[in-house]
């Protein structure tokens, strides 16, 4: 009995996880207006939507984030989860 109690609080530990996951990503739609390179290496890229204009960097240690990032072209249509 007391190894599916532990599953249980395990299972629903995991499900609590993922939702908090879930919540801290930040998602923007917008153009890309600006990509640029900082002094350590990572790529900074502002995302510009009619009123508001967001920066972010995408860090190199995010590999596969870091290499889409590298792909993208300035003035291109973007839908970006970070």
């Amino acid at each position: 009995m007391e190894t599916t109690l532990i599953n249980l609080v395990k299972k629903l530990a995991d499900e609590e996880r993922k939702i908090k996951e879930y919540k801290s990503r930040i998602r923007i739609k917008g153009t890309i207006s600006a990509k640029g390179i900082t002094k350590n290496g990572n790529i900074r890229l502002t995302v510009k939507k009619e009123d508001y204009e967001i920066r972010f960097i995408v860090l190199k240690i995010h590999k596969g984030k870091y290499h889409l990032a590298e792909n993208l072209s300035s003035p291109l249509p973007a839908f970006t989860k970070h």
